[in-house]
């Protein structure tokens, strides 16, 4: 899920999200590749990459709204312990799939090179980097850090 996958009933503060449609991604997938997918999406502000190529590290991202969705995803469905380590490395490798798949459409269905490199060079290689850099890796040190929170805390909650 991201924000142009949205369906909203108006603008502004006041608008209310009223269907979700994803045929780009419809795929059976699992749960882990899911949140990866709303997390490097919605987390971190992509469309500042382009204008700030120069200082990725400037990109926002958004450590409130992350702690958001991963609270209510698991306030309804909790991760397992090997889903909550996955999730770091998920979300690093999930951009990939999204930048190849854009890269094949502009090549195969548009036969434009100049648009199939900008998806490669520009979303594929980019954003790897990215995930290399400062703000990245902080990103994925969260999800890291919550993964090894939680796997620390059950054994003290089973204790009478």
């Amino acid at each position: 899920m991201h924000a142009s996958n949205l369906l909203w009933n108006g603008d502004g503060d006041q608008a209310e999200v009223t269907a979700i449609i994803d045929f780009g991604l419809a795929d059976r997938t699992n749960a882990v590749h899911d949140i990866a997918h709303a997390i490097e999406r919605n987390i971190v502000e992509w469309l500042e990459l382009g204008k700030n190529q120069n200082h990725p590290e400037a990109i926002p991202v958004h450590f409130d709204h992350l702690h958001a969705l991963l609270d209510g995803y698991e306030s309804v469905r909790p991760l397992s312990d090997a889903e909550a380590a996955a999730l770091a490395p998920m979300t690093a490798l999930c951009h990939a799939e999204f930048a190849l798949s854009e890269a094949d459409y502009f090549l195969g269905a548009l036969h434009s090179r100049q648009k199939a490199r900008m998806a490669y060079y520009g979303w594929l290689v980019k954003h790897a980097r990215w995930f290399l850099g400062s703000h990245g890796f902080a990103l994925l040190d969260v999800l890291r850090q919550r993964g090894r929170t939680r796997a620390r805390q059950k054994p003290e909650e089973a204790r009478p």
